[in-house]
């Protein structure tokens, strides 16, 4: 590219060792003169061209080495995910279970409690004996209150188990 006030330019090789190039400055009779061997100028060219293939070499570890940290968190949060699917699966079989478990139980203690009812009640009615008549009456409330909590653990149990749904709804507290 010519150079504001520089024009012409006149390449001269002085022999097989040295380069020269010569340019003449514009609207003066002055000319400007560069000079210098050839091993030097390639010298300087192989640095320059080493220095540029350094820093390839270098961006092209910095591009592969994000390409493997990218790869690797990819990789964790796979491993993540699949081990919170595996969690969470396990832990809706865990409740699933606790949920059976309460029902079954509710429902083994609910018929022994029935017949605890019917056989106070029928104490009750049968005998004469105030001490008895008592002592059936206080046998009918713990198994009332024990029955009235097994229908809330069976309450809980459907609920949990999908088979239920709450109302949740304004009550009028007067």
């Amino acid at each position: 590219p010519a150079q504001p006030g520089i024009s012409g330019s006149i390449d001269l090789p002085i022999d097989d060792n040295v380069v020269a190039a010569s340019r003449k400055i514009a609207d003066t009779p002055l000319y400007v003169s560069f000079a210098s061997k050839r091993a030097e100028i390639l010298a300087e060219v192989n640095e320059q061209r080493l220095l540029i293939t350094s820093v390839g070499i270098v961006l092209l570890g910095v591009f592969f080495s994000i390409i493997g940290y990218l790869y690797h968190k990819r990789y964790e949060t796979s491993n993540l995910l699949a081990q919170s699917i595996a969690t969470e699966k396990s832990v809706e079989r865990i409740s699933s279970a606790k949920t059976e478990m309460i029902r079954t139980v509710a429902h083994e203690l609910r018929t022994p409690l029935s017949s605890m009812l019917g056989f106070t009640e029928l104490i009750e009615m049968t005998t004469e004996d105030p001490v008895l008549k008592d002592y059936a009456a206080t046998a009918a409330r713990g198994a009332t209150h024990m029955s009235e909590i097994v229908n809330r653990m069976l309450d809980i149990a459907a609920i949990e188990a999908g088979r239920e749904t709450t109302l949740i709804e304004p009550v009028a507290i007067r």
